[in-house]
């Protein structure tokens, strides 16, 4: 779905460069790297809404310069980790627009409504549908980002910082909604920051280092050749079930290997 080659992404100067990676239908590939690395640019950048500085970018085999944003809202949902709503949208309406691709207007037809009604169910906004989104928490505002996705049924999700806003257990209920969505084919992109929820999804990672990015590798593979203490700045290891862990200096037991 989507083919990334010899990426330089930015503004003005290149935040990253030399990105490559092929994400294929039903996968999962995270995004890891400290803040300001260029997560959120990668995202930007794939949508077409940032242009590349180099490099190619294949979307559903086709060139995304070739694209025009209807294509492009068609192949690729966006779940940002914040929004500001212009108006006071409901939440209804506000997850009605993830068919605005695929339909004349804003869920017109009673088949648009039942995608809709049935999307807000699955991420446990439908209770607050008529809410203006302006009076929504943010783990609240999130889910309805989330159910949007759901109802634009693109074939590939990017995800920026999706698990932003959330508790515990909707963290748990965001992980379930990622696995049912690569089970039915779609594939996902998922820009993480916390270290659980990554090892939780055990996918292979793109981590953002210095300009330039390693992988796609496995969460171990990055701690034990000592690329995410390059990345962060701070020691990892690797306990022997496999789990990567910060390494303090009040130590962790029986790590298979500390960089």
């Amino acid at each position: 779905m989507i083919r990334v080659s010899g990426l330089s992404i930015g503004y003005r100067h290149s935040i990253a460069a030399g990105i490559s990676f092929e994400l294929r239908a039903g996968e999962i590939l995270l995004l890891l790297g400290p803040n300001g690395c260029g997560k959120t640019t990668l995202i930007r950048t794939l949508l077409g809404a940032l242009p590349a500085l180099s490099g190619r970018v294949e979307i559903g085999g086709k060139d995304l310069a070739e694209l025009q944003a209807d294509e492009v809202a068609r192949l690729l949902a966006l779940v940002p980790q914040d929004e500001t709503a212009p108006f006071e949208f409901t939440a209804r309406e506000m997850v009605s627009m993830g068919r605005i691709a695929r339909s004349n207007w804003w869920a017109g037809s009673p088949s648009d409504h039942a995608i809709v009604e049935s999307a807000m169910k699955s991420q446990n906004c439908l209770s607050y549908a008529d809410r203006s989104i302006t009076t929504l928490s943010g783990g609240e505002s999130q889910r309805v980002r989330l159910a949007r996705a759901v109802a634009q049924d693109a074939p590939a999700w990017l995800l920026d910082e999706p698990n932003s806003h959330l508790d515990v257990r909707y963290q748990l209920e965001l992980e379930a909604t990622i696995r049912n969505v690569c089970a039915e084919g779609k594939c996902i992109l998922a820009s993480i920051h916390d270290l659980a929820v990554a090892q939780r999804l055990a996918a292979p990672a793109l981590l953002f280092v210095d300009g330039r990015v390693e992988g796609p590798a496995s969460l171990q593979e990055l701690a034990t050749s000592g690329a995410m203490a390059k990345a962060f700045g701070v020691p990892f290891g690797v306990y022997q079930t496999g789990a990567v862990f910060v390494a303090t200096e009040a130590g962790f037991p029986d790590p298979v290997s500390f960089e």
